[in-house]
């Protein structure tokens, strides 16, 4: 489903590209990213398909508040491409990001997890 290189340079802008297809009678509802803390998601945005609507958590957690302001979404929901840019990464963001899908009318939904590595200059 990930299709964004895993490995940036510091200072570098990180884009997390995430394909998707909707099956047979299914119409999406939203996307969101964020990262994986532990066996737990921590929702940094949502986008929904129906408005376009792009919400960003609010407030952010303060364990997690430097990502404010440097995440944004960047994708095309036509083209079936949810992609998020990570501005001015540093070596602390080499984390696990995730991206999840989900259909309306339905619990079903898809969930990508993609590693990524921020290296020094």
């Amino acid at each position: 489903m990930f299709t964004s290189k895993t490995s940036w340079q510091v200072e570098s802008n990180v884009t997390i590209e995430c394909n998707f297809t909707d099956g047979p009678g299914q119409t999406l509802d939203q996307i969101t990213f964020g990262l994986m803390d532990g066996p737990n998601p921590e929702k940094f945005i949502t986008v929904y398909s129906n408005s376009g609507l792009v919400i960003e958590t609010n407030p952010w957690p303060s364990k997690w508040s430097w990502y404010q302001g440097r995440v944004s979404w960047v994708g095309d929901l036509v083209s079936k491409k949810a992609a998020f840019r990570l501005t001015k990464a540093a070596l602390n963001d080499s984390r696990i990001f995730y991206c999840q899908v989900q259909w309306l009318g339905s619990f079903e939904s898809k969930r990508a997890e993609t590693s990524i590595l921020i290296t020094g200059l």
